[in-house]
C-alpha cells in the first residue's frame, strides 16, 4: 500500500510539474490577434466621403476611434485628420483578403501637418500595435494590401520598423525594403509585402505584442493594408498555470503524504 501511495504521489507530482513547465515548451503555432490600436491613422479625405475611408475604401473597428484635432496635407490627395484607435479589432485582423475598394485601411507615412505648417512635409507618426494572444518568438509578418489589379495603391509599402519586448528587453529591427509577394497591382507590383525576423537582432526575443512603426512607401507616402498576418512559435500562455490546478495537485500531495506517514 505503501509503495502504491508513494508510485501515486510521483506521478501526481510529475503531472504537476509537466503541467507547470508545458507552456514554456515551443511549439510551432499560428499567432492570433486580439486586438490592435493605431496612432495616426488618417481619415476623412475629401474624395469619396466616406467616414473611414476614400475613393470607397471602407474599413471596420470595432474600439474607439479618437479625433486628434490634427490634419495632414498629403498632396495630391487632400487633407484628412489623423485619428486614433484604441481597445478593438476589425479591419486589419478579421481573415479577410480584399479584392477590391472594401475591407481596406488607408494609411499615410507623412504629410504637411496643421499644428506646424511652416516644418513642410514631415512624418505623422502613423504607428500600429498588435496585441497576440499568447506569447511568441516571432517568424515573420505579413501585410496584405489588397489583390485589386485596377489600382496602384495595394503595394505602395516598402519599409517598416517592427519592435518586440522580452520582459526587460527590448529590440526592434527596420525592415527596408520589405519583401514583396502575391498578386500584382495596376503596374505590376506585387500587393503585399513581408518582413522576416529570422536571423535579425529580434529572433527569438518572446513578446505578446508587435509595434509597427516607421512606414516607408513609394509614391505619394501612401498605402493600404487590408489584413496583417504573423508567424511564429508559441512558448506561452499570456497568463501562468491555473491557482485552482496548483491548490488541487498541493492538496492531493499534502493528502498523499499525511497517508504515507501514517502507514509507516
Amino acid at each position: 500500500m505503501i509503495r502504491f501511495l508513494y508510485g501515486l504521489r510521483c506521478f501526481i507530482c510529475c503531472v504537476f510539474i509537466s503541467g507547470l513547465f508545458a507552456t514554456t515548451n515551443l511549439q510551432a503555432a499560428p499567432i492570433g490577434i486580439l486586438g490592435y490600436n493605431i496612432q495616426n491613422a488618417i481619415t476623412n479625405l475629401p474624395f469619396g466621403g466616406a467616414p473611414l475611408g476614400f475613393f470607397g475604401h471602407t474599413n471596420a473597428y470595432s474600439g474607439t476611434i479618437t479625433d486628434t484635432g490634427v490634419e495632414a496635407d498629403t498632396g495630391f490627395f487632400g487633407n484628412g485628420a489623423l485619428v486614433n484607435y484604441s481597445g478593438g479589432t476589425g479591419t486589419l485582423t478579421d481573415s479577410i483578403i480584399s479584392s477590391g475598394s472594401q475591407d481596406n485601411l488607408f494609411f499615410t507615412t507623412s504629410g504637411v501637418l496643421s499644428t506646424d505648417p511652416g516644418a513642410g512635409v514631415q512624418s505623422v507618426g502613423l504607428t500600429i500595435t498588435l496585441f497576440l494572444d499568447a506569447f511568441y518568438t516571432i517568424n515573420t509578418v505579413e501585410f496584405y494590401g489588397a489583390n485589386n489589379s485596377t489600382s496602384s495603391i495595394p503595394g505602395r509599402l516598402n519599409g517598416v520598423e517592427i519592435e518586440v519586448t522580452d520582459g526587460i528587453t527590448t529590440g526592434s529591427e527596420t525592415f527596408s525594403p520589405t519583401t514583396p509577394f502575391g498578386p500584382n497591382n495596376s503596374h505590376g507590383v506585387p500587393v503585399n509585402d513581408r518582413a522576416t525576423i529570422l536571423g535579425t537582432a529580434i529572433d527569438g526575443l518572446v513578446t505578446d505584442r508587435l509595434i509597427l512603426s516607421n512606414f516607408s512607401s513609394t509614391g505619394n507616402d501612401i498605402f493600404t493594408i487590408t489584413e496583417i498576418l504573423a508567424d511564429g512559435l508559441f512558448v506561452r500562455g499570456l497568463n501562468g498555470p491555473s491557482p485552482v490546478w496548483i491548490f488541487s495537485a498541493a492538496a492531493i500531495f499534502i493528502s498523499l503524504r499525511r497517508r504515507q506517514t501514517v502507514a509507516a
